[in-house]
């Protein structure tokens, strides 16, 4: 008696399946692995340029030309990793600053006093209180004190409230670095958005924010 023989059915169809399926994971992996490394570069190329920014900066408050020569410097550090094809909204701010890195603001004087500009223009008078013998300025129902120095009408945080009310406001009008004397700070700040090259397959934000920023005592040359 002839025995049946049992045959494989071609299953070639469920191969692909398979397949496709292991090939996703696999992608996705490598694409991940591949993304993770170009940003960490990003990165630090980013903390690097603002290092060195910062270093030419401190030996060159002389210089009338310190905040575009100093921009100019940290641009180069780059090597071309600032352009829209790795990164996008690229600037660069070069300030002086308090001891915790803020920037330290300039402000205005009229007719009325000494003020400070927000982001939309309207102008916030510095006021005096007699009892802690500081100025400030109102933020709604809040006093925001800090120091105010007439030699250079510039404003240093006192205990961490200005730099926040800086930021809400939109504050700008940032001190030259060139006014940092001996032994203060000047800092570099780089902001950009890195864009990853597949946000979708990798379930990722179509940009990721990258803030650098570094602060060194000015040898005021």
């Amino acid at each position: 008696m002839a025995l049946a023989r049992n045959r494989r059915q071609p299953r070639s169809g469920a191969a692909m399946v398979e397949t496709a399926a292991v090939l996703v994971i696999f992608l996705m992996l490598l694409f991940g692995v591949f993304e993770y490394c170009r940003f960490l570069f990003i990165k630090q190329l980013v903390d690097n340029a603002a290092r060195e920014g910062a270093r030419f900066a401190v030996v060159s408050t002389a210089i009338s030309s310190i905040v575009p020569d100093t921009t100019a410097v940290v641009n180069a550090r780059m090597g071309g990793f600032n352009s829209p094809a790795s990164v996008q909204n690229w600037t660069v701010k070069v300030y002086r600053a308090d001891d915790s890195g803020n920037p330290v603001y300039d402000y205005q004087t009229d007719a009325t006093g000494n003020y400070v500009t927000d982001s939309k223009g309207a102008k916030n008078y510095i006021q005096f209180d007699a009892t802690k013998g500081q100025n400030y300025v109102t933020s709604g129902a809040s006093k925001i004190y800090f120091t105010l120095d007439t030699k250079t009408t510039s404003i240093s945080d006192v205990n961490g409230t200005f730099a926040g009310y800086a930021s809400s406001a939109g504050l700008t009008q940032t001190d030259s670095p060139a006014n940092a004397t001996f032994g203060t700070y000047i800092a570099v700040q780089i902001d950009c958005d890195y864009s990853p090259i597949v946000p979708n397959l990798l379930l990722m934000n179509s940009t990721i924010k990258i803030r650098a920023k570094a602060f060194m005592y000015s040898e005021a040359n």
